[in-house]
């Protein structure tokens, strides 16, 4: 026991490293990564949170960004050590229970933080969809425990870009549908996982529904499309409460700023660009961020040729006072807004895309 305690702080003491990331090269050739990712089954418990708590630290996008050549040394060898699979197989030590205690909370979300960082790298989306990471993320959406919530953010990233296709086409094969549009329906009233809302969980499930819009193909996106004519367009409905619901959060924190900008002006500040960076972020934290994922839903279901779902999204556009103009703005305001994180041509293709769904909307 003494041996293992000691373990544990040698791995706490560790976490130091995590603030210089140009000393990351020395945990790989010091074959430290490999040793970690082999104590994350240890049957002490207390040793893999630790493992994880370490992990998530090292892979932390701050930290990441600090050293480009730390992060390509250290990602290199976590992914040469089958990190993704081992995270998963971690995971499933997990599935009898929901946490008892706010460690074991901690640690919890510490593994799928670890797993969506993982998962940026598109090598690791295959990685994942063979390790049977799908399987295991819809289990836990209809199991309805706690990590719940954390597998909607670990699917969001798993789907998200043109990477995702090969895992929103299996996931549909998996009958993850069903799984889904349960979540989609109705946020739960009280999420007991720390840090979660039920914004973020909206912003989540809002996210995977876009993806499969922008990947699936053929009889599944068909099968997709079905989903919102079911039930007397219920869906619909509830893609529109969504739209007003963050429209208005984001119509409150717009006339903040705009008040902000005015007093700064009279104060004979300049507004930069990098105020104005600084304000699209929080337009996109107060509410833009999940609204333009929901415009982008409704041109795309729109544009699938039913005419019964244009109807009624018209339909409730003008009973609110809204109009299809307003939607179209902010599909626009999305395009011209990409960045070129995944290069100059996913930035290109991503904007006609989108102006596309715009102008036929």
């Amino acid at each position: 026991m003494e041996s293992e305690l000691d373990l544990n702080d040698i791995i706490q003491e560790m976490n130091m490293v995590a603030t210089k990331p140009d000393l990351y090269h020395l945990l790989v050739e010091l074959i430290a990564v490999q040793s970690l990712l082999g104590l994350l089954g240890h049957d002490n418990t207390d040793v893999s949170i630790a493992v994880v708590d370490l992990l998530q630290e090292l892979t932390d996008l701050d930290t990441l960004h600090e050293s480009e050549e730390g992060a390509e040394v250290l990602t290199g060898a976590l992914v040469a050590g089958q990190v993704v699979a081992l995270l998963v197989q971690n995971l499933e030590r997990l599935d009898e229970y929901d946490p008892r205690t706010a460690e074991e909370q901690e640690m919890l979300e510490n593994v799928f933080d670890t797993l969506c960082s993982c998962l940026m790298l598109s090598s690791n989306r295959e990685r994942f969809l063979k390790g049977e990471g799908l399987q295991l993320m819809n289990l836990m959406f209809r199991a309805k425990k706690t990590s719940r919530s954390s597998g909607l953010k670990v699917l969001d990233h798993a789907m998200i870009g043109p990477e995702g296709s090969h895992s929103c086409h299996k996931f549909v094969d998996i009958l993850g549908l069903r799984t889904i549009f349960p979540l989609f329906m109705k946020s739960p009233k009280k999420i007991k996982k720390v840090g979660t809302t039920e914004k973020e969980h909206e912003e989540h499930v809002c996210a995977i529904l876009a993806s499969f819009l922008r990947n699936l193909r053929e009889q599944r996106r068909t099968r997709l499309l079905n989903k919102f004519t079911e039930n007397d367009l219920e869906k619909v409905d509830r893609l529109m409460e969504l739209h007003f619901k963050s429209l208005d959060a984001m119509q409150v924190a717009d006339r903040k700023i705009e008040g902000e900008k005015h007093d700064r002006v009279q104060r004979g500040e300049i507004l930069d660009q990098d105020s104005e960076d600084e304000f699209y972020l929080r337009r996109l934290d107060a509410g833009l961020f999940v609204l333009q994922h929901i415009c982008y839903i409704m041109a795309e279901v729109c544009n699938a040729c039913v005419p019964q779902i244009r109807q009624r999204l018209q339909q409730i556009l003008n009973v609110r006072g809204s109009s299809i103009q307003l939607v179209r703005h902010i599909l626009k305001e999305y395009a011209e807004n990409i960045g070129e994180g995944r290069g100059p041509d996913f930035r290109e293709s991503e904007q006609k895309c989108i102006l596309s769904l715009r102008d036929n909307f």
